[in-house]
């Protein structure tokens, strides 16, 4: 399933879960790439949290491609995640593994 998603919000929580959840019952493993993503709001990076916990159950493999935009990144810094800048998607990945 090949779908690209602009925005990790709280407009589109619904719909992503949706998503996410169909990419969990019919895939092995996961691809999410960032690249396409210029905006999230914490509702966006709850969904990316439960997502992960979700695909740890279920044995899936989940990798995070790409380079975070900046407004991501600014999500993500705010949440107190990271003391420093994080830029890629893999390291955001990490991250959200220790949540």
């Amino acid at each position: 399933m090949n779908k690209k998603i602009s925005a990790l919000t709280i407009e589109n929580v619904s719909t992503n879960k949706e998503l996410f959840l169909a990419l969990l019952d019919n895939e092995h493993e996961v691809e999410l790439n960032f690249s396409g993503i210029q905006d999230m709001d914490m509702s966006g990076l709850q969904l990316l949290i439960s997502f992960m916990k979700d695909a740890e159950k279920k044995q899936k493999k989940v990798v995070f491609t790409g380079d975070l935009s900046v407004n991501v990144q600014r999500t993500i810094e705010l949440c107190g995640l990271v003391k420093h800048s994080c830029e890629q998607a893999a390291s955001l990945a990490q991250i959200l593994r220790a949540v």
